[in-house]
């Protein structure tokens, strides 16, 4: 069964919050996040959103590197997305948003987002 998100529900919890590194993280070279930038915990609750950003990330994040992380977590926690296939989508699991996009490209897969136009577009399974 789709797992659509209900909008009747206003979610009355959100939070995004950091991750941070310890010292002695940051010296093993054992990111908190390891290979991500960020996550959504709220997926299936419509009552609240809960994302976390690796903060050694956003610091170093580009503008577009950071909507576009961003906007995937909410495509996960407040939509209820699974990953798309497309690389150039803000779903994909490596996120648009590297050095070499334009905001013309950020747009476009936004657009794409909120249209539900996008390649391997699929609902996490919320049951």
């Amino acid at each position: 069964m789709i797992s659509r998100p209900d909008f009747s529900l206003t979610n009355s919890s959100v939070n995004i919050f950091f991750e941070y590194e310890t010292e002695n993280q940051i010296t093993s070279g054992s990111p908190i996040l390891q290979d991500y930038w960020g996550y959504a915990e709220g997926i299936c609750n419509d009552s609240v959103v809960n994302i976390g950003i690796a903060w050694s990330y956003w610091t170093n994040a580009t503008v577009i590197e950071k909507l576009a992380l961003m906007y995937h977590e909410f495509g996960h926690d407040v939509l209820n997305l699974g990953h798309g296939s497309n690389t150039n989508d803000i779903m994909h699991p490596m996120i648009l948003g590297t050095q070499e996009s334009s905001y013309n490209e950020f747009i476009i897969a936004k657009d794409r987002l909120f249209e539900k136009k996008f390649d391997g577009l699929n609902y996490i399974n919320c049951n």
